[in-house]
């Protein structure tokens, strides 16, 4: 890992934005840049940030401590929160990591509010090196001009996987490696597969209206945006299983009433032995605390919300409202 990159150093002055914003350009105030050079092993102890569609250029961060941002709940939140420079690439200049990857990938999608940062303690637990929600992932899934280039985001999914491979093979000595992505990149799941065909998907759910209580508690999702939002998530899902990726979907309320399977299960990939003792520690704690969408933290859901969010949901897909959440990406 010898190669030589060209990139622009700028000290971050100051992040903006709120805490939940997706990672950006907005998101860091920086000073003058400067161009050096860095060796790919350099990389190793930078956080890939974000892609920046209009400049074309991946934006990794140098942390001001040596704290493992992977204890955090939110990986994207914690390497903001404790930037010390940018380190800029162009897109052009990411043949490196724009290769095959070296460890199998864990992908976790969701539909979000449904226990993912739970099962990423979990699978921390199993001895996976596992990230939570890192934004690039986010971004292939937003910006309109990496969405709509298939081949460009596929070139930057082969990126920002390998950003974490190679750290999971250099510092961990893995052979797999846990992304727990944010829901909104459930759209893109089939996108990802076609890069990273063998890896390890998982899709978690839950009780549709528990769901948008949830959702709206802590987001003010209103019944019929919360209806659309869960019937495209689902279909995508669904759609990626059809084309032969294989998902492996795990209900929330069952992995809360009985977690013991889905621990076991990821205790196999990993190669580690199960722990009742560990388990139960896990379950025990808040796996969102010190965050805005920690246990208690949510607002009061009005009074009518539950029937207005069955109307609209009847309406995009009512199999979903009918039928066990396990079982919708076999509807």
């Amino acid at each position: 890992m010898n190669d030589q990159i060209a990139v622009r150093r700028s000290p971050v002055l100051a992040r903006q934005g709120g805490v939940t914003l997706m990672a950006q350009r907005s998101c860091l105030s920086l000073g003058e840049a400067t161009d050096d050079l860095l060796a790919l092993d350099d990389f190793l102890d930078l956080h890939l940030h974000h892609f920046d569609g209009e400049r074309s250029e991946a934006v990794w961060l140098k942390l001001k401590d040596s704290r493992d941002p992977r204890r955090a709940p939110f990986y994207y939140q914690a390497i903001r929160s404790n930037a010390a420079e940018s380190v800029s690439v162009d897109f052009d200049d990411l043949t490196p990591w724009d290769t095959d990857i070296p460890a199998t990938p864990i992908l976790v999608f969701s539909i979000g509010r449904c226990g993912s940062t739970l099962f990423s303690k979990l699978t921390e637990a199993a001895g996976l090196p596992t990230w939570s929600e890192p934004d690039t992932f986010t971004n292939l899934a937003w910006p309109k001009r990496i969405a709509l280039d298939e081949g460009r985001r596929e070139q930057l999914t082969r990126v920002a996987l390998n950003a974490l491979a190679f750290k999971a093979r250099q510092s961990d000595q893995a052979t797999h490696f846990v992304v727990k992505m944010r829901s909104e990149v459930t759209r893109i799941c089939a996108s990802i597969n076609r890069v990273a065909p063998g890896a390890i998907s998982f899709f978690l759910v839950r009780d549709p209206t528990r769901w948008a209580r949830s959702f709206h508690s802590h987001f003010k999702y209103p019944p019929r945006k919360s209806a659309m939002r869960l019937e495209q998530m689902t279909r995508s899902a669904r759609e990626a299983r059809q084309s032969g990726m294989e998902i492996e979907v795990i209900d929330y309320d069952e992995m809360v009433q009985d977690p013991e399977p889905v621990f076991r299960r990821l205790c196999e990939i990993s190669g580690k032995p199960f722990s009742s003792t560990t388990l139960s520690q896990i379950m025990a704690e808040d796996s969102q605390k010190g965050t805005t969408i920690s246990k208690g933290s949510g607002k009061a859901v009005p009074d009518g919300f539950d029937d207005d969010f069955a109307a609209s949901l009847a309406e995009f897909d009512a199999r979903l409202l009918e039928a066990a959440p396990k079982t919708w990406l076999d509807l």
